[in-house]
């Protein structure tokens, strides 16, 4: 009687566990993802398959969380299943440990509330940078379009690696020709990078232009200042981050008459020519741009923000990292070339192929900035210091 009174207790709480584990899925689309970590600042992004009331619990002790949740305009964000909650005021070198939660809204009118299951992830981790911080090490991928087995045995390379961040450096997300192939891709790329733990930061490539979900993709894709082309900084190091649009004219039969960057690009030229004045660019100790579509060596491209390089002429860029052609190359500053340049590889996983995956990893160690290629077999093709 007693083995079956302990058989049963364990049967009983294996089935509330497989309970739970259930309703968490029904309610959970995708695991939290961390974007924007900069400013002592970051934000928590995840999906849910039904709309609810979302918070993140978050704090130095993993026994003592503080809960936020997101606000805009006076009103509580909730019967939605597109999550971005910014945590601030985070303590610099600190490690925090968070959980998002998720309340499923059964009911939502103007005088009525109803819930019903809350659903609680796992409690994950990431590291706040340093108040002086120096040194940085990231990784980038590009132009996977959705070829997941690649970014995998790209990843499987630089896996054991302390990185701060990833970068997926456009035509990632591919063709959004829906929200759930751009959520599906979310949470593949989460997965694969652990981007629970590792910040994100998502660039848009000319493919990211195209489908009927388009403009979507920022209900997902966390954009400093709300914009695909941005600046911030890391310690001593200022990043730079473009738009450089389609790689066809905005007539372009293709586009329908539905492509129109001229505005967008007179305006990114702007915020370009304030970026390179500004205090926090110009006492920087390093620079890198990055950005899909390359301003060098892309003569079978249309390329209307070439002009930018005029901008660009005297600002001791360091590096410039771009993809886009799918064919690995590199350039060293010289005479008819402003500054270093990488262009990323394509999305075959195949080492031997014209348009072979590659993975770029940029470290800075103290005033040291160098930049290592690997294939996707694991084969070193650059190993250079900036």
């Amino acid at each position: 009687m007693k083995h079956l009174k302990v058989f049963l207790l364990a049967l009983f709480a294996a089935i509330v566990v497989n309970v739970n584990a259930a309703d968490e899925s029904r309610i959970f689309k995708s695991k939290p993802y961390l974007q924007s970590l900069y400013n002592n600042g970051i934000t928590v992004s995840w999906i849910t398959n039904v709309p609810c009331y979302s918070w993140v619990e978050y704090g130095i002790d993993k026994n003592d969380l503080q809960a936020k949740h997101a606000v805009e305009d006076g009103i509580v964000i909730a019967n939605n299943k597109e999550n971005a909650i910014r945590l601030e005021n985070l303590t610099p070198g600190a490690t925090y440990y968070y959980r998002v939660c998720s309340k499923e809204n059964k009911n939502y009118q103007a005088y009525s509330k109803t819930f019903g299951e809350t659903a609680v992830s796992d409690i994950y981790s990431f590291k706040v940078p340093e108040l002086n911080v120096k040194d940085f090490t990231i990784i980038v991928f590009n132009d996977i379009h959705r070829n997941n087995a690649v970014l995998e045995k790209l990843y499987n390379q630089v896996k054991d690696i302390d990185y701060d961040f990833s970068v997926f450096n456009g035509d990632d997300l591919n063709d959004c020709e829906n929200d759930e192939g751009i959520v599906n891709e979310v949470s593949a790329i989460t997965n694969i990078v652990k981007g629970y733990s590792k910040p994100i930061l998502y660039v848009r490539g000319n493919h990211e232009l195209r489908g009927s979900s388009a403009l979507n993709i920022k209900n997902y894709v966390d954009r400093i200042g709300n914009k695909y082309y941005s600046g911030f900084s890391w310690g001593d190091t200022r990043f730079v981050i473009l738009d450089l649009g389609e790689d066809k004219p905005d007539d372009s039969p293709v586009f329908g008459g539905l492509i129109d960057l001229k505005q967008y690009i007179a305006d990114q030229s702007e915020f370009l020519k304030k970026e390179v004045k500004s205090k926090e660019f110009k006492k920087a100790q390093r620079r890198i741009l990055i950005h899909h579509v390359p301003f060098y060596h892309n003569e079978d491209t249309y390329n209307p923000c070439a002009f930018y390089l005029d901008i660009l002429k005297n600002a001791q860029i360091d590096i410039d990292l771009s993809g886009h052609t799918h064919t690995y190359k590199y350039w060293s500053k010289g005479k008819d070339q402003l500054f270093p340049a990488y262009i990323g590889g394509g999305p075959n996983e195949n080492p031997e192929s014209k348009n072979f995956g590659t993975v770029a990893i940029l470290k800075k160690e103290n005033k040291r900035l160098t930049l290592r290629v690997l294939k996707v077999d694991g084969s070193e093709l650059l190993n250079v210091e900036l």
